[in-house]
């Protein structure tokens, strides 16, 4: 299949620099095995798979809080929530918070900042955008799939979000590297519940088998205490997403559908670079800001510590290294290591106060610590219709406490059950383990927690 990047042309190279351009693509709900280039077969997305298949591929990539504001202050910070603090779809970064986001301080440092789409972080003011960006071509809230153009004529947003990364390509001052974040809104539902995709894809997946989602049944959703399924939205939405086969199969069409108009978008973005001849001096970074449940333990929505809610895909594509180099990485990755890996490839200090890690290391064969557990919280609760947790989460083990409800704690061994099916809190077998995982919890907690001066 031919695909943006494999007709990308190379008659003019730019020689690389240490201060290259960089594209952060953010896909929104986009979980980690909807995409052809981390297994799935019937999802189709040519133009991502093609890239990746040139990049750094993190197979074991989470984001720190399955919730999109707070995910997206934690890219914009390298922080946890438990220090910056953004909860809900109100709050924002305040103005020290702000001028140590990757965006500021490119835009300090030289770099023409420009971001499109979704922004998610509270709605900023002129002056708290003035700081980040030089460009603007963001939305408040949630916006919708459909905008106005001319007339009464109107445009799928997937496509105006392509149209405003193109036209900022064309239109940069080419005296200066740039960093330009494309925020996409899919594939995430419009109005909570529609699937919305662009009509040109309306035949996609007609004929295509969908499975029925793993661990779906009533069954495993009553294995959920009383308290989490009492007045509980994960499961209102399940209601109305996936009730029967018949609904879920077709909602899971449409949210593929969405996912192949983000691809294209992503191809023609390609397509743009290798056009002005950029390609050669332009790392592209590939990531989801949570994931999302299909279905999986009777659930709707994000929010929870399960797999399918905060697995993500992401890749690092990175020209100025040699293709010999470019493979599947398994050290694990999380949404907070974005912001201080985007500033050590732009070759700037990285804030104090930033707990991710740099991954450049990586990107040259060389090795980086690697983590035996992270943080995970989700503190928004909806009218406490959505239980709130935090915990641990490791290789080998997740330890999460609803702690609002703290007689409750959920334990996994995901080497024995990686689908998280049976909480092993009071099985007597890892009775002495509990003891070590409650400190590492502990241990953890004030760690993050800890305002280090930035």
């Amino acid at each position: 299949m031919t695909t943006a990047f494999s007709k990308a042309q190379t008659t003019k190279k730019n020689t690389p620099t240490k201060h290259p351009n960089i594209v952060f693509l953010l896909a929104d709900d986009l979980r980690k095995d909807a995409v052809g280039f981390m297994g799935n077969s019937v999802v189709k997305t040519p133009n991502l798979d093609s890239l990746a298949r040139k990049s750094f591929v993190f197979e074991n990539a989470y984001v720190t809080t399955s919730l999109c504001a707070a995910s997206r202050a934690s890219i914009l910070t390298g922080q946890y929530g438990a220090r910056h603090g953004i909860v809900d779809f109100i709050d924002k970064l305040d103005q020290k918070a702000l001028s140590n986001t990757y965006p500021a301080i490119l835009k300090a440092n030289g770099y023409q900042t420009a971001f499109v789409g979704k922004y998610g972080v509270g709605n900023p003011t002129q002056s708290e955008i003035e700081v980040l960006f030089d460009d603007w071509k963001g939305f408040e809230g949630q916006g919708n799939y459909w905008v106005p153009t001319d007339g009464n004529t109107y445009k799928h947003l997937t496509r105006k979000l392509e149209e405003e990364a193109i036209q900022f390509l064309e239109t940069r001052d080419t005296t200066k590297p740039f960093c330009l974040s494309v925020s996409f809104k899919a594939p995430h539902v419009e109005n909570i519940n529609e699937f919305t995709p662009d009509p040109e894809y309306q035949r996609a997946y007609w004929d295509d088998s969908i499975p029925p989602p793993r661990h779906g049944t009533t069954e495993d959703y009553q294995l959920f205490p009383e308290f989490f399924r009492k007045n509980s939205e994960s499961r209102s939405r399940w209601k109305t997403r996936f009730p029967t086969y018949e609904v879920y199969r077709e909602n899971v069409k449409k949210y593929y559908r969405l996912i192949t108009g983000l691809d294209r978008a992503v191809g023609e973005i390609i397509r743009q670079l290798d056009k002005e001849h950029l390609l050669e001096n332009t790392v592209i970074i590939f990531a989801s800001d949570n994931g999302f449940f299909l279905g999986e333990h009777g659930l709707a929505g994000k929010w929870f510590e399960h797999r399918e809610s905060i697995e993500v895909p992401f890749f690092i594509y990175d020209p100025r290294e040699t293709l010999s180099t470019k493979k599947k990485i398994s050290v694990t990755a999380l949404n907070i290591d974005i912001a201080p890996t985007i500033l050590a490839l732009a070759n700037l200090r990285i804030p104090n106060g930033m707990q991710g890690t740099d991954l450049t290391p990586i990107l040259k064969n060389q090795k980086i610590t690697p983590r035996d557990y992270f943080w995970y919280e989700q503190h928004f609760g909806y009218e406490g219709k959505i239980p709130k947790v935090q915990g641990i989460i490791g290789k080998r083990y997740k330890y999460v406490k609803y702690y609002e409800q703290p007689e409750y704690i959920s334990l996994f061994d995901l080497k024995k059950d990686p689908y998280e099916t049976k909480n092993l809190l009071y099985d007597k077998t890892y009775a002495k383990l509990i003891p070590e995982l409650e400190a590492k919890y502990n241990a953890m907690k004030a760690e993050v927690s800890a305002k280090d001066a930035q």
